[in-house]
Order: C-alpha cells, then structure tokens, then sequence
C-alpha cells in the first residue's frame, strides 16, 4: 500500500471501523456494491465481509492479521460525527508480535483519545 493508493471502501480495517457503525443493510448494500473487488484483497464474499463487520461491532475496533503483509496486525476505529454517522477512520499497524491483546487496546485507546480531540475541534 503506497501514498495515494486507492481501495474499495469495504476493504482494510479503517474500513471495516466506517462500516461497522452503520445499520446492517447500508453496510450490506455498501459490501455488495463492491463484491467483484472483494476476493482481490483477501475476502472471499460479501457474507465472509459482514462477519468482519460483526466483528468489529463486538470488539469495537477493527482487528486484522494483515494477510497482504504477513505478521503485521492492524486495529482500526471510527471517528462519528455528532449524529454517530462515521465520517473518518483510522488505523495502526505493527508488528504482530509487538501488538498482543494488551498492546491492541492501550493503541485502540489512544486512537479514541485522538479522535475525542478531533471530534471537540472539527465536528
């Protein structure tokens, strides 16, 4: 992935933070929208893409095993403007195993603690 690269808004964990958010059906419509792409970056289906979004919507942040660059982990977050519509997202990637469970969290904390910032200046 290089500056300016562009992906379907299905794929990554930024994404999946975008998605998660939304009501079921607008997350379904937007994965089907981009069906054809999804096997391109890893995903199978659409069906295998909601059970990431249901993921992500337990965990609440994105979590992924980058598959495109082995041992590389990645979690991702949202940021929600004033009506908790996702307008934003952003993600962290490390070295798997400099990114246990624990570490995931104290990230995906910062990451909120970020965005809490943004939200009180920009939304």
């Amino acid at each position: 992935l290089g500056v300016g690269d562009r992906r379907p808004v299905a794929i990554g964990r930024g994404a999946l933070g975008l998605l998660a958010p939304l009501p079921d059906a607008e997350a379904r419509r937007i994965a089907q929208a981009n069906a054809e792409l999804l096997p391109r970056y890893g995903v199978p289906n659409v069906e295998e893409q909601m059970a990431r979004v249901q993921r992500t919507q337990g965990l609440g942040y994105a979590l992924h095993d980058a598959r495109a660059a082995p041992g590389i982990k990645v979690v991702g977050v949202a940021l929600l403007n004033s009506r908790q519509e996702p307008v934003a997202a952003f993600s962290v990637s490390a070295i798997a195993s400099r990114m246990n469970a624990k570490r995931q969290k104290v990230v995906v904390e910062m990451l909120r603690e970020e965005m809490r910032g943004m939200q009180e200046q920009v939304l």
